[in-house]
């Protein structure tokens, strides 16, 4: 079993860490705000879209019943993150089965430089002082204009 919270300080407390690991429960936190979110996300679907709508007579059933919406959650429904597509495995699967393919090569002028039509460590200098200049890129035969700020 895994207990997610918030971060609140109740949570946190070495006394109630203490008591959930005791009892082979598994703590999990997210490290910002945005973290929980996620994870309540998911509670929220699971509970409101499988729980709510089945009979649970106790606390087997539960547990069998939470399993049962976790797995056809993870493995079966399509989700609107994937454009309807993919469950989460079927896209895990999809990225595991990638192959790679070939990339191809950009050539890059630089105004004033004519003899930069590659970049690489060597033909770029490190600038000093910072400044925000133009520098217009050609990048598949493209011209692009964009504002850099070298660090």
């Amino acid at each position: 079993m895994i207990h997610h919270s918030d971060r609140g300080a109740q949570y946190g407390s070495k006394e109630y860490i203490q008591l959930l690991k005791s009892n082979g429960i598994k703590v999990s936190m997210g490290k910002i705000a945005q973290d929980n979110a996620y994870a309540e996300r998911v509670n929220g679907i699971i509970k409101n879209e499988y729980l709510k709508r089945w009979y649970i007579a106790d606390f087997k059933s539960l547990k069998q019943r939470t399993k049962k919406a976790v797995n056809h959650y993870n493995e079966q429904r399509l989700h609107r993150a994937f454009k309807n597509q993919y469950s989460p495995l079927e896209f895990k699967k999809s990225l595991i089965d990638l192959k790679n393919r070939p990339r191809k090569r950009q050539f890059i002028y630089s105004e004033g430089n004519f003899q930069i039509n590659v970049a690489s460590h060597i033909d770029l200098k490190p600038i000093e002082q910072s400044q925000n200049y133009s520098c217009p890129l050609i990048i598949k035969n493209e011209l692009l204009t964009k504002t850099v700020n070298p660090i």
